[in-house]
């Protein structure tokens, strides 16, 4: 696996409100991810 699409989006009722569940999901993928991805080279934020 070369690159991933990430897409999870979590809204919230203010823009501050947004930041850490979002960065938190964002978080959790990557960290799944890059241990069975040695050829991680791009993440792409949708």
């Amino acid at each position: 696996m070369t690159h991933v699409f990430y897409a999870a989006y979590q809204d919230a009722p203010t823009f501050a409100g947004l930041v850490e569940p979002n960065q938190r999901m964002l978080v959790n993928a990557l960290g799944a991810i890059e241990p069975v991805a040695a050829g991680l080279r791009h993440v792409q934020l949708m």
